[in-house]
């Protein structure tokens, strides 16, 4: 990318699966759950529990990724956390 910026939450950590489907998921989850950065590219979404990708990109629909990555067989949306 031709420009650089702030992260948008503090960093969550690596997550890792066999399944793209469910470790998109988590790591959308994960995201969202954590406080915005003030001083990132979020315009909007700042709260935990609100959409840090539609806080940046108003068009942006993580879930119907999510879904349909589960529909065309990549995946299953289910997940569990395991911290090591």
């Amino acid at each position: 990318m031709p420009w650089s910026d702030a992260p948008l939450v503090p960093d969550i950590g690596i997550l890792a699966s066999r399944d793209p489907v469910a470790l998109d998921h988590a790591s959308f989850d994960l995201v969202n759950a954590q406080q915005g950065m003030k001083d990132s590219a979020l315009q909007h979404h700042h709260k935990s529990g609100e959409d840090k990708f539609q806080g940046v990109w108003a068009n942006t629909a993580g879930y119907r990724q999510i879904g349909n990555g589960q529909e065309i067989g990549l995946g299953k949306a289910e997940y569990r956390l395991k911290e090591i």
